[in-house]
């Protein structure tokens, strides 16, 4: 063929050159003709130029081919003589699209963002750029209505299709069960109900098979080929059928599809606002600090006739308490928890309750100051005799009264005014009886410092008003006041403590204390109110909001009825959707179909039964009618490149799904293709397997200027890159796990516990979801014998004790364990019939086809 290049072979120069680390950017391996080369050897010659070193001294004889023995791990090339007629494929389909793409200088806004960095460093204009084209998507959003799923939703995997429609390139977070291959039909079926065109491209097949699965009835309208060679046959057949098809659906009345589905639309809005209502009524914070659901988990009804019922009507009464909010109590309760505050202030105040010489010592007294005024004391009261008559000075009461003030002879006269006037209310002339009275005074003063002269040392460390209340009761005969002396003076250090502890009390602290102590009954009660008292709290503020909200609260007895009618309406808008996808599409076809020159050679490409042309010759001729018949492509990207021609944006969406098990480069091409790029993959999960094949990465990857390429080259995956590139999504729910303990751990290991785990169904604790068996096995060349044993009679327990048949598998870590543990079931096997039958008929088992 004229027209074709003659070319070297691409893949070994560029393992050759991986291997002996060169650079070969500027090598040309292609040729228009021979004229450069009169020989091998010229060839050789060349090679050698660019270090590329094979030897061609050896035998010219042609030799008989025979396999070759394995390489030698020298990495040396030589040539052989010898004829070999095949079809043989100097590179992929890939590699003509990169040639293209470098020859013709192709990008487009997607690679551009993925390859250059454009999120990280956006200029100010271009950030001005994407808010006015993000604005205008949000309003076309709004024109074109709601999100067209034909799956049921959940909030996030709603949340990511609107992203995608309004965003456009996005990474989609799937961790395992949280419903990625659902949301990714469900985005299909919304591209599909507003005309567009959606590609969907894995490395793995599975991955495909899931997707193309899903989409149930709705698959007549995606082309899935997994074989081009295989399946040109199925694809023309497929084309024809879906021809066929459209004639009918075209038929179906989509504006009437479209109003019924915004009428359900409206009408699942409308109980969705009521519930909406509901639950800003049960979750926005109330003034207290609290919302109502959170109110209603800490609490719970008080009885009118319990002991709690009286302290909240006591709570109400005190008003330093009906100011504080949630966080002032909380905050106060933790700390009085945390140090034990409740009993500390409680043993202080009850000390002081019953001795009130303690609100009367002086403060920062030392203990030699205390040791010495007890010693005196007890010398004292040991020493004195008799009592003081308060028969005899009469005016004793009115002294003490005014004792501190009497050292003033000025002070004395005023009192003893003072004093006439009051016995003697009518009296205009008092000086005889003012005199009297003053001499009595003064009598009476020096009586009594002479009873307190030998209690003076108590001045040292009792206030005056202490010492004068001593002396009061001592003058009145009360001597077992003296006692509450010497418990001061003893307990002096301890109870200085607890005062200032008691100091550094905040406002919030003290009125909690406070109010638990002068309420309760006993410590135990004390206590127990102070653990209460949030509660009591919480119980007043939800009867109050209960009386304010008690309409909106109502609506909350209709709440199983409104979710039922939402859930029936979503399960008709669901249906209204596939309908209305099928008939949007084959309308658009038929319209395409009827207006176009070239229709009916379309239609006698796919209809006729030989000389089927290849599917790529058929997608560069007639891409808008297979398009329009099949809106919704799957392939691999190696399929992407062998069939679909490279055409810039031809798919408005193209999703690549576990996108962490594709290396870039295998990416780009099929990127073109797309308008907008959707990344769905799980970080956490396998990287690309490189075990059989190389990246010829140049021969120093890191000497490359563009550090934005630089770091394309370096990432392992296309999902690596795009997580730096694009904006990104999380899928949060998780419903696979039976049992939630078993993605628990990988939710706190790997995923920061950002997973919301369903709840476990199954009330039943005694059935644990992992169970470790501890065994007092050793390693011995590879496998562990007694763990294999051990595998064994769990095997033999499961099977006697299971109840549903349920499948049971094995893994191990090595093929040499495996092996063992298959050993050692064979020779339980053969010493036990029953066994024997069990494993027999697990290994030959089939439940559903599998």
């Amino acid at each position: 063929n004229g027209a074709e290049k003659i070319q070297l072979n691409r893949a070994l120069i560029f393992a050759y050159a991986q291997s002996k680390h060169l650079d070969i950017e500027e090598l040309e391996l292609e040729f228009d003709d021979l004229s450069a080369f009169k020989n091998v050897k010229a060839v050789v010659d060349y090679l050698k130029e660019k270090k590329i070193r094979i030897d061609c001294q050896g035998s010219k004889t042609v030799y008989n081919y025979s396999r070759f023995k394995e390489p030698d791990g020298r990495g040396e090339l030589s040539i052989r003589h010898a004829a070999v007629l095949a079809r043989l494929s100097l590179s992929n389909s890939i590699y003509t699209d990169y040639t293209l793409l470098e020859k013709k200088n192709l990008t487009n806004d997607a690679i551009a963002e993925l390859l250059r960095n454009h999120k990280k460093n956006k200029t100010v204009a271009q950030k001005k750029r994407d808010k006015r084209r993000l604005a205008k998507r949000a309003k076309r959003r709004v024109g074109t209505g709601s999100t067209y799923a034909v799956k049921m939703l959940d909030y996030s995997q709603s949340e990511v299709i609107r992203k995608v429609d309004e965003m456009g390139n996005m990474v989609i977070y799937g961790p395992p069960g949280t419903g990625k291959s659902q949301t990714i039909v469900n985005i299909i079926t919304d591209a599909i109900a507003k005309n567009k065109r959606v590609l969907v491209v894995s490395q793995k097949k599975a991955a495909l098979d899931v997707v193309y699965s899903r989409l149930g009835t709705l698959n007549a309208k995606a082309m899935y080929l997994s074989d081009e060679s295989k399946e040109k046959r199925a694809f023309y057949d497929r084309c024809f059928t879906a021809h066929q098809r459209d004639e009918v659906e075209s038929l179906v009345d989509v504006e009437g599809l479209q109003r019924e589905y915004d009428a359900l639309e409206e009408k699942i809005n409308r109980e969705v606002a009521t519930l909406d209502g509901i639950q800003h009524l049960l979750t926005d914070i109330r003034p207290f600090g609290l919302s109502l659901a959170q109110m209603y988990r800490s609490s719970y009804i008080l009885s009118k006739n319990s002991s709690d019922y009286a302290v909240y009507l006591a709570m109400l009464e005190n008003k330093s308490m009906m100011l504080l909010r949630y966080k002032d109590i909380s905050e106060a309760l933790f700390a009085i928890r945390a140090k034990n505050l409740g009993e500390m202030y409680y043993k202080f105040v009850e000390v002081k309750d019953k001795n009130p010489i303690i609100d009367m010592m002086l403060p920062d007294l030392d203990i030699s100051t205390l040791s010495e005024v007890k010693a005196i004391l007890e010398n004292t009261q040991k020493s004195r005799r008799g009592y003081f008559s308060i028969s005899k000075y009469p005016y004793t009461r009115q002294v003490l009264a005014h004792y501190s003030r009497l050292d003033n002879p000025k002070n004395i006269r005023t009192i003893v005014k003072t004093e006439c006037k009051l016995e003697n209310p009518g009296a205009v002339f008092l000086g005889k009886r003012e005199a009297q009275l003053e001499e009595k005074f003064l009598e009476t003063l020096i009586a009594i410092e002479e009873f307190a002269a030998p209690y003076n040392s108590l001045k040292r460390v009792m206030t005056k008003e202490g010492y004068i209340s001593v002396i009061d009761n001592l003058l009145r005969g009360n001597n077992s006041y003296i006692k509450h002396v010497y418990e001061a003076l003893d307990n002096y250090i301890e109870l200085r403590d607890l005062s200032r502890l008691v100091d550094g009390l905040d406002k919030n602290m003290l009125t909690i204390l406070n109010f638990a102590y002068s309420v309760g009954k006993s410590y135990q009660h004390y206590l127990e109110i102070i653990d209460k008292f949030l509660v009591y709290r919480i119980y007043h503020e939800l009867t109050r909001y209960e009386e304010e909200c008690k309409d909106g609260l109502a609506k909350m007895l209709d709440f199983s009825n409104i979710t039922a009618r939402i859930y029936k309406m979503k399960g008709e808008q669901l249906k209204v959707a596939n309908k209305l996808c099928a008939g949007k599409n084959s309308l658009e076809y038929r319209n395409l179909y009827e207006n176009g020159d070239d229709a009916k050679d379309f239609l006698y490409q796919i209809s006729k039964d030989q000389k089927l042309w290849p599917i790529r010759k058929t997608m560069e001729l007639y891409s808008n009618y297979v398009l329009a018949l099949f809106p919704c492509w799957l392939l691999s990207p190696e399929n992407v490149s062998a069939i679909l021609p490279l055409e810039k944006n031809l798919f408005d969406i193209v999703i690549f799904d576990e996108a962490s098990q594709v290396f870039i480069e295998s990416t780009i091409p099929t990127i073109y293709r797309g308008k907008n790029i959707v990344v769905a993959g799980d970080s956490k999960q396998l990287r690309p397997s490189a075990t059989f094949m190389k990246r010829y990465m140049g021969a120093d990857p890191e000497s490359q200027d563009d550090l934005a390429v630089q770091a394309a080259l370096e990432v392992e995956s296309l999902l690596d890159l795009a997580v730096a590139r694009y904006e990104s999504a999380n899928l949060t729910y998780h419903y696979r796990s039976r049992h939630e303990e078993l993605i628990n751990f990988s939710n706190s290991a790997f995923y920061s516990s950002n997973l919301q785990i369903a709840p476990n169904i199954s009330p039943n604790r005694n059935e644990r979801p992992i169970e470790r068996y501890k065994v007092a096995g050793v390693w011995q060349e590879r496998t562990n014998p007694v763990e294999a044993k051990k595998v064994v009679e769990i095997l033999k327990n499961i099977f006697k004790t299971r109840k549903a048949g349920e499948s049971i598998g094995i893994i191990t870590f090595n093929s040499d364990q495996q092996s063992c543990i298959a050993d050692a079931i064979d020779r339980e096997a053969r010493r036990d019939q029953e066994f024997r039958d069990c494993v027999t008929k697990e290994r030959y088992r089939i439940d559903g086809g599998e």
